[in-house]
């Protein structure tokens, strides 16, 4: 009678039981439990008390999770010998050391362990957001991560037990710091270049637009809409573009990894001229304000307002 009993436990544990088959929808990692990453290689794993879920994701050495995926594009690869999901029940708590160290560690020991057999179909998906700061006005912050879900995945164990899922929701990742970049509307030295274009160049971010007009006379300032033809571009890169004398960024882009590019199409752009006395030198002072402009990138869109991209001056 106990056996029946404890039989009947397990099958409504994992929700169904069929022809020695286990069949269940989720397992007990808590549904808000993101994805974690070890530091120093591709491993992705979510880890609760003495469970875990693990997955190297690498394709010919190459990971497979990138910023350079289309945002909100479903992509999908199939499980193998070497893209392996490994669910283990440890005798105690599972930590990041446990699953990420160069070392396997004496304790926790693995109790039970199953592997994805080949053939499933994992999908996953990167997702952007855009979050504003909260105490520098017009900072942002651009955020990945991916969404990972499995069909028709099948676990086995030494025993040849298998676990089935028809779908099964791996989760969310966390958002990494190397996922994370910032983009913001410091003010700045601008450079005019020909024909009405001009740039801003500060550390890892560079700002590229065209006006259709002159500037302003002094006294006077001028409104542009934004659009199809006068767009404003930033870029941001992966390292700093600190420009060496004689540096033109009007045509010739920074050699470096771009990291951000975001466009605006739409909103105004107010120029205005003032003049100032510098070092005893009179000085022509030209402001450019964004006083709103929606920036997009894919399917993702940011506004700006009242934002200062900084001056151009010219020495009398």
């Amino acid at each position: 009678m106990k056996k029946l009993v404890a039989l009947f436990l397990v099958c409504t544990l994992f929700s169904s039981c069929d022809d020695g088959d286990i069949y269940f929808d989720s397992l007990s990692f808590p549904s808000n439990l993101n994805i974690s990453k070890c530091a120093t290689n591709e491993l992705y794993y979510k880890a609760y008390n003495s469970e875990l879920l693990a997955i190297e994701l690498l394709s010919s050495g190459t990971p497979i999770l990138n910023t350079s995926l289309t945002i909100g594009q479903l992509n999908t690869i199939t499980t193998s010998s070497s893209n392996t999901l490994y669910y283990r029940l440890y005798d105690g708590a599972v930590t990041a050391a446990t699953i990420c160290g160069n070392l396997p560690p004496a304790s926790p020991a693995v109790v039970k362990e199953y592997t994805s057999k080949s053939g499933a179909t994992m999908e996953y998906t990167l997702n952007m957001t855009v979050e504003p700061s909260t105490s520098q006005p017009n900072r942002f912050s651009i955020l990945y991560n991916y969404i990972i879900n499995f069909k028709n995945l099948v676990l086995v164990n030494d025993q040849q037990e298998e676990i089935k899922y028809s779908v099964f929701n791996f989760g969310t990742t966390a958002t990494l710091p190397e996922n994370t970049n910032t983009i913001n509307f410091d003010s700045t030295n601008i450079t005019y270049c020909e024909g009405n274009g001009f740039y801003s160049a500060s550390n890892s971010q560079l700002i590229r637009f065209n006006i259709p007009e002159s500037l302003p006379a002094l006294g006077n300032s001028t409104t542009i809409a934004l659009n199809d033809t006068n767009t404003l571009n930033i870029k941001t890169y992966k390292e700093a573009i600190t420009s060496p004398a004689g540096t033109n960024y009007c045509q010739n882009n920074p050699d470096k990894t771009v990291a951000e590019d975001w466009t605006a199409r739409s909103g105004s752009l107010k120029i205005t001229h003032t003049e100032a006395v510098e070092n005893n030198v009179n000085t022509q002072v030209y402001t450019f304000v964004l006083e709103t402009a929606v920036f997009s990138k894919a399917t993702r869109t940011f506004t700006v307002t009242d934002a200062n991209l900084g001056t151009y001056k010219v020495v009398e």
